[in-house]
């Protein structure tokens, strides 16, 4: 069994592991159902900064566009 079937039991697919942008590194991306972009973070504790650190990513994700023949680009979950 895949590490990742709990992703997949939610509709999403994982496309990416650590995958560097703008010098920052994100721990996994993911495509759901409809083709949105879906950013995940993995913690092992609280991080009260995790919102601005996916919203960094978020931005620099839609600068570059990295994923763009396997997203719809305008649309993040």
């Amino acid at each position: 069994m895949s590490k990742f079937t709990c992703l997949r039991w939610l509709g999403l697919t994982v496309i990416k592991r650590q995958f560097t942008v703008n010098e920052q590194r994100c721990d996994i991306i993911a495509v759901d159902e409809n083709k949105r972009l879906v950013v995940l973070e993995l913690k092992n504790g609280e991080d009260r900064y995790v919102v601005q650190q996916l919203t960094r990513y978020y931005d620099a994700l839609l600068e570059h566009k990295p994923f763009a023949a396997w997203i719809t680009i305008d649309q993040f979950a």
